[in-house]
């Protein structure tokens, strides 16, 4: 279906739902972890999982400063996809997105925080495994300088691990239960970038299509849920989603 499709699905959405993944912030140059080239294909996924981190901190955090360098957040920016989405989440139409992507791009392109579920933790802060607090990596980045591994906690002494959720280690059970609350609210949702093959995630659009919602997708590739979908668009998330948000009356605040 057209962009012009998708578009009239959105603008008759009363209560909208976005899912997104790594297609919307390939564009700001952030490298995809699975895709031709991503990071997977330039670290090994095991050596990343949460019990390597429990067993090995030291060996874990010199590992996770070169993925950090990869990933290079400190000199990425919004794209026009970010900043189009990050004005929707102030329309009383929209009522919640999850991300799969842990760059934190949508956090700095002003989304509204109380509508935004980062379900797979952001590689900007990182967690105290002693008494749970959350810094900025910053806190992280300045000790692994100095060649102290793992980076304590400035509060407490413990180990610090990163925002983000680990291979192994499980989803955060609030930010999971508020994803599917919102997708089980749904009369609408709207996947941008997201392959929809990575589990639970991938579980929530059959939330809301069990209650009769439409579902668009702008991909440029095929997603498992291409045939149940209402409007699928082949384009990037920089060109196609501002434009369908703005024509549906989400570009601003107030819808």
């Amino acid at each position: 279906m057209s962009l012009d499709d998708a578009t009239r699905l959105l603008r008759d959405a009363t209560r909208l739902v976005v899912l997104t993944g790594a297609g919307v912030s390939t564009e700001s140059g952030v490298p995809d972890f699975r895709g031709n080239g991503g990071i997977w294909t330039k670290f090994d996924p095991s050596d990343f999982q949460y019990d390597r981190f429990l067993r090995d901190p030291r060996g874990f955090w010199e590992l996770r400063a070169r993925l950090m360098q990869a990933l290079d957040l400190a000199n990425v920016r919004p794209n026009p996809a970010h900043d189009a989405l990050a004005r929707a989440s102030r329309s009383p139409r929209v009522v919640g997105h999850v991300t799969q992507n842990i760059d934190g791009l949508f956090h700095v392109a002003g989304h509204e925080p109380g509508k935004l579920v980062e379900v797979h933790g952001s590689a900007r802060s990182v967690r105290c495994i002693g008494c749970s607090a959350f810094f900025p990596y910053e806190v992280a980045r300045a000790a692994v300088e100095r060649g102290e591994l793992p980076p304590q906690c400035p509060d407490c002494r413990g180990a610090l691990k990163p925002g983000t959720i680990l291979f192994g280690e499980t989803l955060h059970a609030p930010d999971l239960r508020r994803a599917q609350e919102w997708f089980e609210r749904a009369d609408a949702v709207l996947v941008v970038g997201s392959s929809l093959v990575v589990q639970p995630v991938s579980g929530l659009p059959a939330l809301a299509l069990a209650r009769g919602a439409r579902l668009v997708i702008v991909n440029r590739d095929t997603t498992p849920y291409d045939d149940e979908a209402d409007a699928v668009v082949r384009a990037s998330a920089g060109e196609a989603v501002p434009a369908m948000l703005r024509a549906a009356g989400l570009a601003g605040e107030g819808g």
